[in-house]
């Protein structure tokens, strides 16, 4: 049962609902009270007993109820005693709770080693929110992109830790969700001499800037599913050697699009 007002707002936020209804047991007596999303006020009135309740106080009570939603925002607006027109609208910004979420995500990254070069995107996430605004630590990785000219053939794989801040705006049950930071990718290219055959590898550490932006969609409110693209620039170019030849010049940005499923810790 919500014994404040900050927690009626987390219930209403959580089951979409324009109010919170709870009955409140305390030395004084019993009490009915009324929480409103929209407007986030609370309202009580005193009950004569404690539930449960006959058939004359149930029907009392009933009524009760009745009369403090048609004085607040809650009811259509033809049916409310003296309250401004304005209809009860979806989760807005004002009802984004500070709590953690967990991501995974799967999708694609492309441009890394040329134009035409794809590959598949997998990782992880978490979300510190503070109302609209959050921070974004996740990890991703892949299988790597084929390397290959006349002196050597290999693969080339990324991993990449990214830490970005974060803004949603909320609209109803979507949210859009804009985020911007730096990243750092552990590049790890190995292969083969194509002449004499020989192993050959390189590691390097890239650091780079992200940006991504993302749809969202909430089946319950503690569960997201999205749409995001991605956008990397590498601080430098990346040139890689073997056996003092080029094999490799990386581009400086690249992009990946995916889908993820977050869900809120409890």
């Amino acid at each position: 049962m919500p014994q404040t007002s900050e927690r009626a707002r987390e219930l209403a936020f959580a089951n979409a609902a324009a109010a919170v209804v709870w009955i409140s047991a305390r030395e004084e007596g019993y009490a009915l009270w009324v929480y409103e999303r929209q407007s986030h006020r609370v309202v009580a009135q005193a009950l004569p007993s404690p539930p449960p309740f006959d058939a004359p106080t149930a029907a009392s009570v009933a009524l009760t109820l009745k009369t403090l939603l048609r004085h607040s925002d809650v009811a259509p607006s033809d049916e409310r005693f003296g309250a401004p027109s304005l209809e009860p609208t979806g989760a807005s910004d004002e009802d984004l709770p500070s709590r953690i979420d967990l991501e995974v995500h799967a999708g694609a990254g492309f441009a890394r080693t040329d134009p035409s070069a794809v590959e598949a995107r997998m990782g992880l996430a978490v979300y510190v929110w503070r109302r609209a605004l959050g921070v974004r630590i996740g990890l991703a990785s892949g299988p790597g992109m084929t390397v290959a000219d006349a002196s050597f053939s290999g693969r080339l794989v990324d991993g990449a830790l990214s830490v970005l801040g974060v803004l949603r705006k909320r609209l109803g049950s979507f949210q859009i969700v804009g985020a911007g930071g730096a990243a750092l990718r552990l590049v790890y290219l190995d292969g083969v001499l194509v002449v004499s055959g020989a192993s050959r590898d390189v590691v390097r550490l890239v650091p780079s800037l992200e940006a991504q932006f993302g749809l969202e969609w909430f089946p319950t409110s503690m569960v997201r599913v999205g749409l995001r693209g991605t956008a990397t620039w590498t601080l430098r170019t990346q040139r890689y050697f073997v056996a003092g030849n080029e094999v490799l010049r990386a581009r400086s940005l690249s992009g990946g699009v995916g889908l993820y499923l977050g869900f809120a810790i409890p």
